[in-house]
């Protein structure tokens, strides 16, 4: 790295330099001690990088956490720059203004954590109780709970669309509409259980230090994985391939 940076003139400073072990394990002691012309760079346990904030276990939550917060206070301004009591304006508020910065690049940080979920869903929460104390007249007391508030608005739950965008990104995937392409992801297999001529898809999982909470382990989930096995069928087909049975097989 030091190299590069001399090749192409673009020097390092130590002072603003720091290294990120990615582990499982619950020691965060580095194992090496790395150096920029005789300095020593120091460890860090979270970084931001590309907007996103993660630690050195791939763990996300810090990143909801801020964003949650940014979204608390988007919702605020709203209600205290709109003095409409339009359900419509508001709703279109909440659509523009709010929900993309929880589902910005959802895939990415799509949380495993019931209360990152939690948190993420109170997001919506709030902003469902506030536009019906802002139409109805309702006393907070007296607002429906939150799956009465979204079905009365036609809005649906967060998690549910964060599962499509996992469906949609395997699907991009599949069919090489991302730089990314399948073969990164995915083999095909003959089956060792299965008759000569049957073919199992195998869902390759990358598993990186022990680490498990990645997009393609969540997105193969049992919630999922009926949806994905139909995109995965037809990928197949696609392939022209002597099939008499297609299977799904998940390694973990």
């Amino acid at each position: 790295m030091v190299a590069w940076s001399k090749a192409w003139q673009l020097p390092l400073s130590p002072h603003k330099t720091s290294f990120m072990r990615l582990t499982a394990g619950s020691s965060v002691s580095p194992t090496h001690v790395y150096k920029i012309e005789g300095a020593e760079i120091s460890a860090v346990t979270s970084v931001k990088d590309l907007g996103f904030v993660y630690t050195n276990k791939l763990d996300f939550s810090e990143h909801i956490k801020i964003r949650c917060k940014l979204v608390m206070l988007r919702t605020f301004q709203i209600f205290k720059a709109l003095s409409v009591k339009s359900k419509h304006i508001l709703l279109k508020a909440y659509k523009t203004y709010v929900r993309p910065i929880v589902e910005s690049s959802a895939t990415v940080f799509n949380p495993t954590k019931m209360k990152d979920i939690y948190s993420i869903e109170r997001v919506q929460n709030n902003f469902t109780r506030k536009l019906l104390a802002r139409v109805g007249g309702f006393l907070y007391s007296r607002i429906p709970r939150a799956s009465i508030r979204n079905k009365y608005l036609g809005l649906s739950s967060l998690e549910p669309r964060r599962r499509v965008f996992d469906v949609c990104l395997v699907h991009k995937i599949l069919h090489s509409s991302v730089s990314e392409g399948p073969k990164n992801f995915f083999r095909m297999g003959r089956s060792r259980t299965r008759a000569v001529f049957t073919i199992s898809l195998l869902c390759v999982l990358f598993f990186f230090a022990g680490l498990h909470c990645t997009f393609i382990t969540f997105a193969f989930c049992k919630r999922n994985k009926l949806i994905l096995i139909l995109i995965l069928i037809l990928w197949v087909i696609q392939l022209n391939f002597p099939l008499l049975k297609v299977t799904l097989t998940q390694i973990s």
